[in-house]
C-alpha cells in the first residue's frame, strides 16, 4: 500500500477497490491552503501577531547603512 491511498492525499482523488481509506488528509490540506489564501487576499492574514521588527543592528547587519541617509 501507498500512504497517498491509505490517506486519501492526492487530488483529485479517485476511488480506489484495492485499498481502505484511513483518513482524508488531502481534504484538511486544500481547506487549510485555500482559507490562507482567501485570507492573504482580504488582508487578514497576517497581522500584527504574525510579524515581527527587527533590531535596526539585524537590518544593518543584513542590508547594510544603504537607503537610511539616501545612500
Amino acid at each position: 500500500m501507498v500512504f497517498h491511498d491509505l490517506l486519501r492525499y492526492s487530488s483529485p482523488y479517485r476511488e480506489k477497490r484495492f485499498v481502505k481509506t484511513y483518513a482524508d488528509v488531502g481534504n484538511v490540506i486544500r481547506e487549510g491552503i485555500s482559507q490562507y489564501v482567501q485570507e492573504v487576499k482580504d488582508r487578514s492574514f497576517p497581522d500584527e501577531g504574525h510579524v515581527f521588527k527587527a533590531d535596526e543592528t539585524v537590518l544593518e547587519s543584513l542590508y547594510g547603512g544603504a537607503g537610511k541617509d539616501g545612500e
